[in-house]
């Protein structure tokens, strides 16, 4: 059986950007009536998924201001193409609280380890309240999630599982 990995994600400068955005309202739309999505960004997402499903069973958590309308939120995200065998879930709003805090709340609420990642624009209250997260800083104003962000985590993360895996053999064989 795999084990879980949870991936934290904010929608606006991750999934959205400033141009996708801006394209969406000059059309007449507003963010109210549909959840639109940067297409790269999404295929971003869709790849980072599809590497982590090779080793964990993903669970995507919602952290964006738009989780109080999952159900909408949810729809919007697999319109848009997303591709996940996982479950879909939000962090709670706590009142009182910011987002990093209600992220570290979940993180202890549903026993969530090392195998975590939060892609988010904003990462200065994470670092405060997380001795070293695993985090991915996006940004509004230029692409949102790339592919590049994508492939230094993917590669970064093999990596760490090859250490983990090596450690193991040597442990094994008393090398």
């Amino acid at each position: 059986m795999k084990k879980d990995f949870y991936l934290f994600f904010n929608i606006r400068g991750v999934l959205t950007n400033y141009e996708s955005d801006r394209e969406y309202y000059e059309m007449g739309f507003l963010p109210s009536e549909e959840l639109f999505l940067n297409e790269k960004s999404v295929k971003a997402l869709n790849t980072l998924i599809r590497n982590l499903e090779e080793e964990y069973s993903v669970q995507l958590v919602v952290t964006s201001d738009r989780r109080a309308e999952m159900q909408f939120v949810v729809e919007g995200l697999y319109r848009a193409g997303l591709k996940c065998t996982g479950y879909v879930d939000r962090t709670k709003i706590i009142k009182g609280q910011n987002k990093a805090q209600e992220i570290v709340s979940y993180m202890k609420n549903h026993k969530v380890d090392s195998n975590y990642l939060i892609i988010d624009t904003k990462t200065k209250a994470l670092l405060e309240v997380m001795d070293s997260p695993n985090l991915i800083k996006t940004s509004y104003g230029k692409e949102g999630l790339t592919k590049d962000h994508v492939g230094y985590f993917v590669g970064t993360m093999r990596k760490e599982i090859k250490k983990e895996l090596f450690k193991k053999i040597e442990i094994e064989h008393n090398l």
